[in-house]
């Protein structure tokens, strides 16, 4: 990305999400279930999102540390959309914003032109 002008990352998950990794990957039936195991309350079910769960060896918070390190060293624009729709549109405003910026910038150079 070091050659483009503009560089964002738009993420279809919320901060939250990453921050609470790998639980935010449960729903909250699940999660109550996954507590349950882990109390030995209850044997783990056979699904791919348990063992995933169970599996990660990186934490959320590494995760965050990591996105934010990229932001800062790469200068790339991290954007929590929270969902695929929202990152749709957020897409589409980015390149409205851009769209606007180089017309200004080729409207004022028309005019220094013509002086």
């Amino acid at each position: 990305m070091r050659d483009f002008p503009f560089r964002f990352l738009l993420l279809e998950f919320s901060a939250s999400d990453v921050m609470n990794y790998p639980m935010s990957l449960l729903d909250s039936e699940d999660q109550r279930v996954y507590e349950e195991y882990k109390a030995g309350k209850r044997s783990l079910p056979n699904f791919k999102r348990f063992k995933i769960v169970e599996q990660t060896k990186i934490s959320g918070k590494y995760l965050m540390k990591s996105l934010m390190e990229v932001c800062i060293k790469h200068e790339v624009n991290v954007m929590f959309c929270d969902n695929k729709h929202n990152a749709f549109l957020m897409c589409n405003s980015i390149f409205k914003r851009l769209m606007e910026l180089f017309k200004e910038g080729s409207d004022e150079q028309e005019r220094r032109v013509d002086f």
